[in-house]
């Protein structure tokens, strides 16, 4: 069963004729019903009663007439919610040391939310890191230390507060 058929179905039972249903899928009115008449012989059963000039469900079309539309509706979220997914590649830099905060957590989260994008992780310092993020090379960093002083055309946003403790 193709979900080509089920459309061709559903056109047929919501226009009540065989002609509308070609029309409303773009195809000529003899391949929406060959491709009913092999659902029918599939199924083992007729999905609808042919009369002149109309074209009604039978109870086997009835039963199949939900599933049919449930499936396509579906098939139509399974690709507009993959159409809505981020793609690309992402080039982030990063300082060493950063295991023990939050940021191990945030990187899993967003490659869990969006796994088309292939992620690749850049270590160096904090002014290595600035320069390549001012020149192209890296998309974002995150660094440790002051925002004071920041290269022309690179902007900052503080993503967690942590602390450094002295034990003895």
């Amino acid at each position: 069963m193709e979900l080509r058929t089920l459309e061709y179905f559903v056109a047929v039972a919501e226009e009540g004729s065989f002609t509308k249903a070609a029309a409303r899928c773009h195809v000529v009115q003899p391949a929406i019903s060959q491709q009913i008449q092999n659902l029918e012989r599939e199924l083992g059963e007729p999905l609808f009663e042919r009369r002149p000039r109309q074209v009604t469900l039978t109870p086997g079309g009835v039963a199949l007439l939900p599933y049919a539309r449930a499936c396509l509706d579906a098939a139509a979220r399974a690709f507009v919610e993959r159409s809505q997914l981020l793609g690309g590649s992402l080039t982030l830099g990063t300082v060493s040391g950063l295991q023990g905060t939050r940021f191990p957590a945030l990187l899993g989260a967003y490659h869990r939310r969006h796994p088309e994008v292939a992620l690749e992780l850049v270590y160096a310092s904090t002014s290595a890191l600035l320069g390549r993020v001012r020149d192209g090379s890296l998309d974002a960093a995150v660094i440790a230390g002051s925002l004071n002083v920041l290269p022309d055309g690179v902007r900052a946003r503080t993503l967690l507060h942590d602390s450094v403790v002295a034990v003895r």
